[in-house]
């Protein structure tokens, strides 16, 4: 049984999800633990990926640890961003 796309047919392999939309640090944590419990997402990339601290064994979320740890990642990641694109556009001097 294969897969069918905008009537594609796309073959018999697995295929896997893509990059969504949004930042992974604000994706519901209990859906992450969804994720987690139906072997979509394994611990450790809801841990690195999306700031879940899911248990590996209950699947429950640990709140605090979670809390914790996305504002420590969105602390490191906002501090080495670069300027947003219109910023930057902004600062741009043109020469005539």
């Amino acid at each position: 049984m294969g897969v069918w796309y905008n009537h594609l047919y796309l073959g018999t392999r697995n295929l896997i999800g893509g990059g969504g939309h949004g930042d992974p640090l604000t994706r519901d944590s209990e859906a992450v633990a969804w994720d987690v419990r139906n072997d979509r997402v394994s611990v450790e990339a809801a841990r690195e990926q999306y700031g879940v601290v899911v248990d590996r064994d209950s699947f429950v979320v640990n709140t605090d640890a979670t809390s914790q740890l996305r504002k420590s990642t969105s602390a490191t990641t906002n501090a080495a961003s670069p300027p947003e694109r219109d910023d930057h556009i902004a600062h741009r001097t043109v020469e005539k």
